[in-house]
């Protein structure tokens, strides 16, 4: 995009039709992955500067199976049957997922109508929702008797 010059707009639609989003971690939106992980830890300098979100992030630092030439922080979220922990301190884990889309904040306009609170303005972000740390299929069974 030119400097200076607008944002295109994509309606809605043509999203998955026309466009395609890629994420934080190369991929398309939605598409499910094997990444590997670590636990987010603020440098001297962001502990300064508090990121209210740095407790639930880690840094990526390969996607199915190919390093990535810088750690990707992205947050850490579970799917709803999820069970896996975020990996703790100094621990590398690999699971399965994919990174999806969140909006959060307040737009610009929007105390007109509502009572203020505390918010940021409003962002488009991307979380990464844990499945599994590996397929249904490759899980141990117990023995039938």
């Amino acid at each position: 995009m030119l400097a200076g010059a607008p944002p295109k707009d994509i309606p809605v639609g043509a999203i998955g039709v026309d466009y395609r989003i890629v994420g934080k971690l190369g991929v398309p939106i939605g598409t499910i992955v094997q990444v590997r992980c670590r636990v987010f830890v603020p440098s001297a300098e962001e502990q300064k500067y508090k990121n209210w979100d740095s407790d639930e992030e880690v840094e990526v630092v390969a996607v199915d199976g190919q390093n990535l030439p810088h750690p990707v922080r992205i947050q850490w979220g579970l799917f709803r049957t999820g069970s896996q922990a975020k990996p703790a301190a100094g621990e590398v884990l690999t699971v399965f997922g994919y990174e999806t889309l969140v909006c959060s904040g307040a737009p610009a306009g929007m105390f007109d109508y509502v009572e203020p609170i505390q918010s940021k303005g409003f962002s488009i972000g991307s979380v990464l929702i844990v499945l599994a740390k590996e397929k249904l299929a490759e899980r141990a069974r117990p023995l039938s008797q």
